[in-house]
């Protein structure tokens, strides 16, 4: 159970596991006190929660790099060019 506290925290677990998390939580005060202990130890990697939003030239300059790489006659090597 307690391997899966960091899921349950961090709401990577299905809705049964959550479901079985709480349900533990409600019987064992070690484990919520354990759970509390990972929330306090996370709590500095909530400042990276935030989305962040894509360059708005990330396509444009991902298949740029691509065709840098590919060099001058991509069909040679059998690659597929990409389109400007």
């Amino acid at each position: 159970m307690y391997d899966r506290l960091l899921g349950y925290l961090f709401g990577c677990l299905d809705p049964e596991e959550c479901h079985e998390i709480e349900a533990a939580l409600e019987a064992d005060g070690l484990l919520r006190d354990q759970l509390e202990i990972l929330r306090r130890c996370a709590r500095p990697l909530e400042v990276d929660r935030a989305p962040v939003p894509p360059p708005k030239d990330l396509a444009a300059n991902t298949c740029q790099r691509l065709r840098g790489l590919l060099g001058q006659d991509p069909g040679a090597s059998g690659h597929k060019q990409f389109p400007a």
